[in-house]
């Protein structure tokens, strides 16, 4: 949290900057809220300022940005991806409602202060930023990996068709990418594939191979990486089917979270729970 609480200040008025005050009393951000978990805890919040001293006399703009960053606070405690999520959520819903796109290199700056590299999920919103699905975000932490893996449940949950379906093959790529990030080191596990070719950065197959050949070796481990290896092969095929079902996903995602699960458990970031 401590990242945050040096930048609270500047994130929330960037964000501010970026999406308007007159945004956060509309009924679609109370909907948008609703629909998300967030509703709770921005009443609360908003209730806390309201009651606090004589806080009940000042402007809107103002009380937005005291609830604003009463919310923040909290979602940092829980993690930063939380906050994260947040941010980005209010970002594309407000771009949806007003159809247009905003500038978000300074907020940019700010996110990387809390671990966040990249933003994929926003880069279709970004004036400044030409959008790529290539793009992932780089999580340097492994107790958000918990966050990664409850959205990718939630995102499960809400799909209803074939593309959405193949997104969760993307969505389960970019997570996995975000796990060989946390765990590969290329001067202990290996820099070069069986081709003699430099494993490339978001080669999330070759540096999870190469780092569990490192850390289950022998012949007693073999089943292990060949799971490894399978479940890799499965989140790139998802992506790429046509058509893609639902069984497919729900099969695809669940062999990813297990992954992850798995590495946490080599990590010994797992123990008898789950992350």
């Amino acid at each position: 949290m401590g990242d945050f609480a040096n930048n609270s200040d500047n994130i929330v008025e960037e964000l501010l900057k970026v999406v308007p005050v007159s945004y956060f009393l509309t009924d679609d951000f109370k909907k948008k809220c609703a629909e998300n978990g967030y509703s709770g805890r921005w009443s609360m919040c908003n209730t806390m300022v309201t009651f606090k001293g004589t806080n009940i006399l000042i402007p809107p703009k103002e009380r937005i940005n005291l609830v604003l960053e009463k919310v923040c606070h909290e979602l940092s405690e829980n993690s930063n991806r939380a906050l994260y999520n947040f941010i980005s959520l209010v970002i594309k819903n407000y771009c949806d409602y007003e159809n247009t796109k905003v500038d978000l290199s300074d907020l940019r700056i700010l996110l990387r202060s809390i671990g966040v590299v990249k933003i994929p999920e926003l880069e279709q919103y970004d004036s400044n930023t030409p959008f790529t699905h290539d793009i992932v975000v780089e999580i340097i932490k492994w107790d958000e990996m918990k966050d990664i893996v409850a959205k990718l449940e939630i995102d499960c949950a809400k799909a209803t068709d074939t593309d959405a379906y193949r997104n969760i093959g993307n969505t389960c790529r970019h997570l996995l990418i975000q796990l060989a990030k946390l765990v590969y080191d290329a001067e202990l596990h290996g820099k070069l594939t069986e081709e003699g070719k430099e494993i490339g950065k978001t080669d999330a197959y070759e540096m999870l191979v190469h780092y569990l050949s490192f850390k289950l070796q022998g012949k007693c481990y073999e089943e292990y990486r060949a799971y490894t290896k399978a479940t890799l092969k499965l989140a790139n095929m998802l992506a790429h089917k046509e058509p893609a079902t639902k069984k497919e996903m729900l099969l695809t995602a669940s062999a990813t979270i297990n992954l992850v699960y798995t590495i946490g458990i080599i990590e010994d970031k797992i123990c008898n729970s789950y992350i």
